[in-house]
């Protein structure tokens, strides 16, 4: 008999995440004697010049992240840069590794990579020197481009006005999802596209969700969208109807009944959908706003339905902010 074998670990699956411009930036320090300090500000080093062997070693270091960590993304990395700073009082080096990718996870192991090379440089090349050598305040000092938006660390005193903007939060929103199916509202098979839309929402934190099931029948979803907005419903999703079928007729509703239209979403959908088949672009997906709820109509299948949710994951709390009346960017 058999018994099915399961590794103790995974890479994260970061295929549904959206490619994004992705910065990371990190800091850290070592600490060198006074003779170590002098040998490498004034060139007197025997192994040579200090500081730019400790640059390449960290621009090489960064390079290879995912061949050292082993459930790191490999990364395409389009910018990359260490810097120093001689401190001499302190007869320190401070260290600054910057990290620039376009991609569907963060740069911050590539920064703090860089960082710990160029620093094990200068630890190598001055040892010969002094080797009494301390290295320290290795952390993260900004990301962004990820779900959590520009972060910057706590402590590091930088950017305070933006780290502490108020942002909305799934937690705070109200959903309703919208099944448009004949057989689904008829009871001939389970409506799984809505449960499975009810199910990312509700692990993403939102409290607030109700559901509902209609034929593919226009009269009735524009009576539903209407009484629903007319609640002040954050969003309403829709799943089905979206396709080429004569029934098939919810991106026409919604854009009739919505005032203002939200191409973008419908764009973001066919486009990430295309990730996983070209079939993507054969959907209608159609988005609006109905006073100040965002309305947005995606495919039928479960399967369309995760991997749009996860594309519209990160840019409907903007859009939610936004619909409310609130500035993102103060």
């Amino acid at each position: 008999m058999s018994e099915e074998l399961s590794g103790k670990f995974q890479m994260i699956n970061v295929a549904h995440k959206p490619e994004t411009l992705r910065l990371a930036r990190s800091e850290g320090w070592i600490q060198l004697s006074r003779p170590a300090f002098e040998a490498l500000e004034n060139g007197t080093n025997p192994k040579g010049d200090v500081l730019a062997m400790a640059e390449v070693a960290g621009l090489m270091a960064l390079k290879k992240t995912a061949e050292i960590l082993p459930l790191c993304h490999p990364l395409a990395i389009q910018h990359a840069r260490i810097r120093f700073e001689l401190l001499r009082e302190e007869r320190r080096v401070r260290v600054e590794s910057s990290v620039q990718v376009v991609g569907r996870t963060g740069a911050e192991m590539e920064s703090l990579m860089g960082l710990q090379g160029a620093l094990l440089c200068i630890y190598d090349l001055s040892k010969a020197v002094d080797p009494v050598l301390e290295i320290g305040g290795i952390r993260l000092l900004e990301k962004s481009g990820g779900k959590s938006g520009h972060w910057f660390h706590p402590e590091s005193g930088e950017g305070k006005t933006r780290s502490n903007k108020k942002k909305t939060r799934w937690e705070d929103m109200s959903v309703t999802v919208v099944t448009l199916s004949d057989r689904a509202s008829q009871g001939v098979y389970e409506d799984k596209s809505g449960e499975v839309m009810r199910e990312m929402l509700s692990e993403w934190g939102v409290r607030q969700i109700d559901k509902h099931v209609l034929p593919d029948n226009p009269t009735e979803l524009e009576a539903l969208l209407r009484k629903v907005a007319g609640t002040g419903r954050d969003l309403i999703l829709c799943t089905g109807g979206t396709g080429f079928a004569p029934r098939d007729t919810t991106p026409e509703c919604i854009a009739r009944v919505c005032e203002r239209p939200i191409p973008g979403f419908g764009e973001l959908l066919r486009s990430s959908g295309a990730v996983y088949t070209p079939l993507s672009y054969l959907s209608r997906s159609q988005a609006g706003l109905l006073g100040k709820s965002i309305v947005v109509s995606l495919p039928g299948s479960p399967s369309a339905v995760k991997e749009g949710m996860s594309a519209l994951k990160y840019v409907l709390p903007t859009g939610v902010m936004v619909a409310r009346g609130q500035n993102p960017h103060e």
